[in-house]
């Protein structure tokens, strides 16, 4: 949930010890941005780019923007963990607020400039950052995954997908299915050289057969 004051157990600066990223900004959805990108002129419209690589474009083009017309460089489009908000423009970040905060003048002009060039209203608040905690899972369900197959191999139980959460499964999967076209491709290697080898073996009977010295039916009656 969004919060309006960043609590001190989340505050790197203040001891925390890795604490989650959150991002203090404020909220958007696709629309503002399309809006956006429409009025500055830097919206895709060539038909040869997906509508998510149009909102791709339009994000990073949007945050140079904001960028240059607030004059803080600090300033950051991040994907939070809200129902209400699909964006942010994070101005602060949990990890470096205590070192480069702004005046509250300073503060006050950057986010009306947010307010006007995105459309919306509203007052900043912490948002957690939805890409921390995603990595933070796949990382954490990874390592798990490797010691329940550790145990599994050491009972002689066969990988199970119970015990793996999807996405992790999917890399797992894909893992699994490089390592069995290599060894497809070694079978295939292996089969052919084999196939040459006897072919080899073959034409080399038949050399030394036509190389063998031949008798003929009276050659072969002994003299009397």
């Amino acid at each position: 949930m969004p919060m309006k004051i960043l609590p001190a157990k989340l505050n790197l600066g203040l001891g925390a010890r890795k604490p989650r990223l959150l991002w203090y900004g404020i909220g958007f959805n696709r629309e503002h941005l399309i809006a956006c990108a429409k009025r500055h002129g830097f919206w895709p419209e060539s038909d040869e780019i997906s509508y998510f690589g149009k909102l791709s474009r339009a994000r990073y083009s949007a945050e140079h923007l904001l960028r240059a017309l607030t004059g803080w460089r600090h300033l950051e489009i991040r994907t939070p963990y809200a129902l209400n908000h699909e964006r942010i423009v994070g101005i602060y970040s949990s990890y470096w607020i205590n070192h480069r905060a702004m005046s509250a003048q300073d503060q006050a002009r950057v986010l009306d400039i947010i307010r006007k060039e995105l459309g919306v209203e509203g007052e900043p608040v912490w948002y957690f950052d939805r890409w921390d905690y995603d990595h933070d899972f796949l990382r954490s369900s990874r390592k798990r995954q490797v010691q329940i197959e550790k145990k599994e191999r050491e009972k002689g139980i066969s990988f199970s997908r119970a015990y793996c959460p999807y996405r992790v499964y999917v890399h797992i999967l894909a893992a699994n299915s490089q390592s069995a076209a290599a060894a497809a491709a070694a079978a295939a290697v292996t089969a052919a050289a084999t196939a040459v080898t006897a072919a080899a073996t073959a034409v080399a009977a038949a050399a030394a057969a036509a190389a063998a010295p031949t008798t003929t039916a009276d050659e072969s009656i002994a003299p009397n």
